[in-house]
C-alpha cells in the first residue's frame, strides 16, 4: 500500500512532499 502511495507521488510532481515522505516511511519500515 505504502508503494502504492510512492508511485501516486512520483506521479504527482505537485505533491513532491507527499513523495518524500511516502519515500521516508518506505525506508523506515
Amino acid at each position: 500500500m505504502l508503494f502504492g502511495l510512492g508511485l501516486i507521488g512520483l506521479l504527482s510532481r505537485r505533491n513532491i512532499l507527499y513523495m518524500l515522505l511516502s519515500l521516508e516511511i518506505m525506508l523506515n519500515a
